[in-house]
């Protein structure tokens, strides 16, 4: 099994926790599109194992 922690690219704290965190320039370490790329690298590694179950 494979999770994503979604906290490394979002900040998914109660609002106000968030703007205070803002506020002194706290911010996720990651971007959108490096989430992305561990997200779906998983994906691409398995279809490349296992080249049978990939979709034409």
């Amino acid at each position: 099994m494979r999770s994503v922690n979604t906290d490394r690219v979002t900040d998914e704290k109660p609002l106000p926790a968030r703007e205070r965190h803002a506020a002194t320039g706290l911010h996720p370490p990651l971007n959108s599109a490096d989430g992305a790329a561990r997200t779906f690298h998983p994906i691409v590694q398995g279809r490349s194992a296992h080249p049978s179950t990939a979709s034409s």
